[in-house]
């Protein structure tokens, strides 16, 4: 009895143990079957996608692949190579501001943010499938080389960019203080491509620098904004006070080569100089990635009889066209200098469990108008050149090639404060030995090399650009006094403003 009692109950347990694992089985293979209808499972939408789940498995296929039959199996251990997926993943966007960070370059990136690293001081981007120098740090070894917005890294020490992301590059740049790294430069305009060695050094940047000028029996504000970083906003409003009580007729801020930075710095700052309405937005794939800034009277600073005029050029990108666009479009300031670079995205990071971090773009921005400068930038109201942008490709040639020679040092070591006649000698002599640039050019090169080291805050004497934003700023003034200019918008007229802007994106998706 006890032993047909306990095959009995034997059974039984079998029995129950196959029900419950059935019913477990059952709500798996349920669970995987809602999930491939609503997705959830292997991400948005994924189950409606049916090559999803033939790539996925030729994507392990290949892993398996490479991993038991590639020749140098050092190579196939499953970090790099799924790593290296997440990366290729990424650049299949297409787009140069998604990216992969492994733990060793997001560490680099978060120095960016707090305005303090090792390096030579230029902000790359990539552009067109280059590594392109969207602006060198004044002060720093870039600076001093005279590198330029617009300039392509062809080669980090002897060793091609091609493949590189920006990030990469970045590490490869920087380094311990008082080493050496070669860039070669190719750039438009130069008929050869040039080598120059720069001394990594400390970079730590204040982001904002300012000034009273002096010009045409006017009093003009001037703040240069280097950066958009954590400490910029309270740098920015320190200045901007510090101006204000010496009671200027006008405001030239100063935005060129400016990289860009935090979205949050650049809408605090724009809040001091706009009163009321919009002053960006962004609306990406995601609604609550959908972000409006506004200006509110309580944080303005300045006064709306007060001119202000916004120097920009080529290296400047990001946060700084936002500021450019809220001032232009809300008709508070006038734009002189050179067409921006257009970075008009937002990236959102994303860290990962062994300190590498996602990059990726989550939305557009537009300005309060309602538009767009990703890849387009802005155009400036009055255009104006640097002493270097009109001469010929063979003029620009010959400048590099005078750079990298010692000619210039030599003067200056000679003659701290070369005469007229002394820089005229020494036209003669690299005339003579081939070198084809214009008297004018010559004493510029001069004057900016002697001018290198200096901590000053403006040069009235090499920057046409600010000479004609000074000007512009004194027209606005005059125009304002007899009330020709047109005054800044109202804030019934900037809500109409965003209103159809809003309903044109609408109608654009």
């Amino acid at each position: 009895m006890k032993k047909r009692h306990f095959r009995f109950f034997h059974n039984k347990s079998i029995f129950a143990i196959s029900l419950i694992f059935a019913f477990f089985i059952g709500i798996f293979f349920g669970n995987i079957r809602q999930d491939r209808v609503k997705g959830n499972l292997f991400g948005q939408d994924a189950a409606l996608d049916e090559d999803y789940f033939r790539y996925y498995n030729m994507f392990r296929q290949s892993y398996k692949i490479i991993q038991d039959e590639y020749v140098n199996p050092d190579q196939t251990d499953s970090k790099t190579l799924l790593s290296g997926a997440i990366r290729g993943m990424l650049a299949a966007t297409g787009d140069p501001y998604t990216d992969y960070l492994p733990p060793e370059v997001a560490a680099e990136f978060a120095a960016n943010i707090n305005a303090t690293f090792y390096g030579v001081g230029i902000r790359i981007e990539m552009r067109n499938n280059w590594l392109t120098v969207v602006a060198p740090i004044k002060g720093t070894p870039a600076a001093r080389a005279d590198l330029q917005a617009g300039d392509q890294i062809v080669e980090i020490d002897g060793e091609s960019t091609e493949g590189f992301t920006s990030l990469e590059a970045v590490s490869k740049i920087r380094g311990e203080i008082g080493t050496k790294v070669d860039l070669t430069i190719a750039r438009e305009g130069v008929m050869q491509a040039f080598t120059v060695s720069l001394e990594r050094s400390k970079i730590d940047i204040d982001t904002v620098e300012y000034a009273t000028i002096p010009h045409n029996d006017s009093k003009i504000g001037y703040l240069k904004i280097i950066e958009f970083g954590n400490p910029t906003e309270k740098e920015f409003e320190k200045g901007l006070k510090t101006i204000l009580a010496d009671n200027p007729d006008g405001l030239v801020l100063d935005v060129r080569n400016n990289p860009g930075g935090l979205l949050t710095a650049v809408a605090k700052i724009a809040d001091m100089l706009i009163d009321e309405g919009l002053i960006v937005y962004t609306r990406g794939r995601i609604a609550s990635e959908n972000y409006e800034f506004k200006a509110s009277k309580i944080n303005t600073l300045i006064k709306k009889d007060i001119p202000i005029t916004i120097l920009a050029n080529q290296g400047s990108a990001s946060a700084s066209e936002i500021l450019i666009g809220a001032l232009k479009d809300t008709d508070r300031g006038e734009v002189v200098g050179k067409t921006t670079f257009g970075k008009g995205s937002v990236q959102k990071t994303q860290p990962l469990a062994d300190g590498s971090i996602l990059k990726y773009t989550i939305a557009k921005y537009y300005t309060p108008a309602g538009n767009s400068i990703d890849k387009i930038g802005i155009v400036p109201d009055v255009e104006v050149n640097m002493w270097y942008d009109d001469l010929t490709d063979m003029q620009k040639t010959s400048v590099i090639q005078l750079q990298i020679t010692n000619y210039i040092p030599n003067l200056l070591q000679k003659s701290p404060n070369p005469s007229k006649e002394e820089i005229d000698t020494l036209y003669t002599t690299i005339t003579e030995e081939g070198f084809n640039i214009p008297r004018d050019t010559l004493g510029f090169l001069v004057l900016q090399r002697k001018n290198a080291a200096s901590d000053e805050v403006y040069n009235l004497q090499l920057d046409a650009q600010l000479v004609k934003a000074l000007d512009v700023n004194i027209n606005q003034e005059r125009k304002q006094n007899y009330n020709y200019h047109h005054t800044p918008k109202t804030g019934e007229e900037l809500k109409e403003m965003k209103k159809k802007a809003l309903e044109a994106l609408e109608n654009k998706s």
